[in-house]
């Protein structure tokens, strides 16, 4: 491993990252939540010699997934076909939640999650996925590129920027190379054994949530538009469906998605149903939604921590060195948030005094 990572921290220009890095290792995080108390393995790779390419990678992949979200929106308007499911919160499904409750439409929600995304896809899954994404990102143009000035990224043609240690420019070829590369060479330390993963996403670094949205949405997009034409009724149906990285929310489907899924998804990504049995109640992220006899929605908060045998610090604590102004920021934060979720008044009051009494 030792060899593998000189050569690409050659090839992409890391010397002085590697000079004081520290090789990935594994460690362990208790859920003491749980009965009997399990662990979540987890690798720290905040130091690793690699993390800058994972980091470069983090920064063009934000980029490039928030315009195939611009892309498929221009698709919508003439399809009236949803193809992006990606959501980064609940900000959507509570946008579209409150459509339906004007119109008297909401009738169902399902709720699925994939048990085994990060540990069971294949590296040429992933090598095959991202290179079509890719390829519909740049239009197959070999001369389109995309430059990062810091965090920002844009489009551009010029072949006259020049990279430095703040502005980056990468074309087709050099995304796609980085991938490959990061994908290939993920080495972990277990004690004093260093292992090498053979499959799936980079596990602790900072661009696998990125990879695993854009992977999940190469199979979703191309269902849908090998689908358009022959079975256009069920992609309307999947118009309100909604993915955060691997836990999926399906409204008003009609039963469609139960049926389908294992024609989007390859089948090493197990997929599991999570409200199984009842169909007008949901906990998504922090949403708990029900759906009463009038078909609209009530949505309040659901935060699973209130069901710990233990209490939770929800805020940070005055006497703290934390300054007041930020704890006080953190308070009118929460509450913002407490209502903008809440639909009733009532479930508003409770959670607020749920989270004051922990305070």
């Amino acid at each position: 491993p030792y060899i593998h990572n000189i050569l690409l921290i050659e090839k992409y220009e890391l010397r002085n990252d590697f000079i004081n890095s520290n090789a990935p290792f594994i460690q362990i995080i208790p859920k003491f939540h749980k009965d009997p108390i399990s662990f979540r393995v987890i690798i720290s790779s905040s130091n690793a010699p690699l993390e800058t390419i994972s980091k470069r990678l983090t920064t063009v992949l934000r980029f490039i997934t928030n315009k195939l979200n611009n892309y498929t929106k221009t698709i919508q308007e003439y399809t009236g076909i949803n193809f992006f499911w990606i959501i980064n919160n609940n900000n959507k499904i509570i946008e579209d939640i409150k459509k339906l409750n004007n119109k008297g439409l909401m009738k169902t929600i399902f709720t699925y999650d994939f048990t085994t995304l990060y540990t069971n896809i294949t590296h040429e899954e992933i090598k095959t996925a991202m290179n079509y994404v890719l390829q519909l990102s740049f239009h197959k143009n070999d001369n389109l590129k995309v430059v990062c000035i810091g965090n920002k990224c844009k489009w551009t043609y010029s072949k006259n920027i020049h990279n430095n240690n703040y502005i980056y420019t990468y074309d087709f070829k050099t995304i796609t190379n980085m991938i490959n590369d990061l994908i290939s060479n993920s080495f972990f330390m277990a004690g004093q054994l260093i292992y090498k993963q053979q499959i799936g996403l980079p596990m602790g670094t900072s661009c696998s949530p990125f990879l695993a949205n854009l992977v999940l949405f190469y199979y979703e997009y191309k269902f849908l538009k090998e689908n358009l034409r022959i079975n256009r009724y069920i992609c309307k149906k999947l118009f309100y469906t909604y993915r955060y990285i691997d836990d999926i929310t399906v409204i008003n489907d009609g039963g469609f998605f139960d049926k389908i899924y294992n024609k989007i998804y390859p089948k090493n990504l197990e997929l599991k149903k999570i409200n199984t049995t009842n169909k007008k109640e949901a906990n998504v992220l922090d949403l708990n939604i029900t759906i009463n006899t009038f078909n609209r929605a009530t949505i309040r908060l659901y935060d699973k921590r209130e069901n710990f045998p233990f209490l939770i610090n929800n805020f940070p604590n005055p006497i703290s060195n934390i300054s007041l102004n930020m704890c006080y920021q953190v308070v009118l934060n929460e509450l913002q948030r407490l209502k903008r979720i809440n639909t009733h008044y009532n479930d508003l009051n409770l959670d607020i005094k749920i989270n004051y009494l922990i305070y």
